[in-house]
């Protein structure tokens, strides 16, 4: 039983959350469409796998992302002993 969680934000607000960029990591630095070629990739996987994918929308407050985070962790180790 496995389980992908995404971590679903805007560039935005990603850079707000982190406080600023990562200069130094290429990543970060590639540029507006390589990271919209990557959210595309991540939502026709969640799409096509809705049973290991987690969608969590990590623009609400932190809180309540852990509690997402927490609350499907559970109900997969509660699926797997029964």
């Amino acid at each position: 039983m496995k389980l992908t969680i995404y971590l679903k934000i805007g560039q935005d607000k990603a850079f707000i959350r982190k406080g600023g960029a990562d200069k130094d990591d290429a990543i970060e630095q590639s540029g507006d469409e390589f990271h919209e070629r990557i959210r595309v990739g991540f939502d026709t996987l969640a799409k096509e796998n809705p049973e290991r994918f987690l969608v969590v929308d990590s623009s609400l407050p932190i809180a309540e992302v852990f509690g997402q985070i927490v609350a499907a962790f559970e109900k997969k180790f509660e699926q797997k002993n029964k």
